[in-house]
């Protein structure tokens, strides 16, 4: 029997498992392809329409205004700030300038009256010459609408005087000011300096 063209059992195994693995190959091949997508099987994108493409444009131009009024707003705020410092700065130079004027003028009846008394060698002269400056700068704080806080026959209030000390007084209520040592200054409502004062006390408040 001739046995010269048929495979044998080993042969034809190794034939099969050839086969498979051409197979495999191939179906490896085919999901590289399918990964990596064929132009030909893309699904084909629809272009946007000229009415999409005018919401777009439209939407970028509302960016583009809403960036420029926040840059123009930034700015405005950045020039306020800075002018209001300056004008700050510059009222509150201008306020010291008008004080120092008013002292000017003290200042200048405080010399004559130092003069005066040089030469006069007379205490009366000085003592005018002082009240004359005295009444001068009195009359500066009342242009600043500062004026003093009121102590006589008045009732103690620690929201306009500070009791500096305590005097036993059986006949009159307790906290009655009966003199004032530092004279006190308010402008409007604002306390600029408390009252100084001796403030009664009864005996039996103990």
């Amino acid at each position: 029997m001739d046995t010269t063209d048929t495979p044998t059992a080993q042969e034809a195994s190794d034939q099969e498992d050839q086969v498979r693995d051409s197979s495999e190959e191939a179906l490896v091949a085919e999901e590289a392809d399918r990964a990596e997508g064929d132009p030909s099987e893309m699904e084909d994108e629809t272009p946007a329409t000229p009415e999409e493409l005018m919401e777009l444009r439209q939407k970028a131009a509302e960016r583009d205004d809403y960036l420029n009024e926040f840059q123009r707003a930034r700015a405005d705020y950045q020039n306020l700030h800075r002018r209001t410092q300056r004008d700050r700065a510059t009222f509150r130079q201008q306020g010291i300038e008008d004080i120092c004027q008013e002292m000017f003028l003290a200042l200048d009846q405080l010399d004559l009256a130092i003069q005066s008394a040089e030469s006069s060698k007379e205490v009366d002269a000085l003592v005018q010459g002082i009240t004359m400056v005295r009444t001068t700068f009195q009359s500066v704080l009342q242009r600043f609408n500062i004026e003093n806080i009121l102590t006589q026959d008045q009732q103690f209030d620690p929201n306009l005087h500070e009791a500096v000390s305590t005097v036993n007084s059986p006949d009159l209520p307790d906290l009655t000011i009966l003199a004032e040592v530092r004279k006190g200054y308010r402008m409007g409502d604002r306390i600029l300096r408390p009252s100084q004062v001796m403030v009664s006390k009864r005996p039996d408040s103990e």
